[in-house]
């Protein structure tokens, strides 16, 4: 019997709670990308690729949509895949 790594055990366990490994991936990391603007952008949720995000005003949206290639490139890095190919604030 082989060992098995405790991030698997953690993800099984996690997710066998009804908990979305993925977004609490993603809420941590786009905290730790938007720097100063966390707190004025939440997730709503993740579908198919795309994050839904809700913006404290409309110079929020404008700056997200001119850092998004950046914040997309920063999110992959840090969690090591591909998770978001898309990004709108609502």
């Amino acid at each position: 019997m082989g060992f098995v790594p405790i991030k698997d055990v953690i993800r099984g366990v996690v997710s066998s709670l009804g908990v979305d490994i993925d977004e609490l991936e993603l809420r941590r990391c786009l905290e730790e990308v938007m720097g100063e603007f966390r707190g004025r952008v939440r997730i709503r949720g993740i579908k198919e690729g795309t994050l839904f995000l809700d913006v404290e005003s409309p110079v929020f949206a404008s700056e997200v949509r001119l850092r998004k290639e950046e914040i997309l490139a920063e999110m992959e890095r840090r969690i090591g895949r591909r998770m978001v190919k898309e990004i709108l604030c609502i």
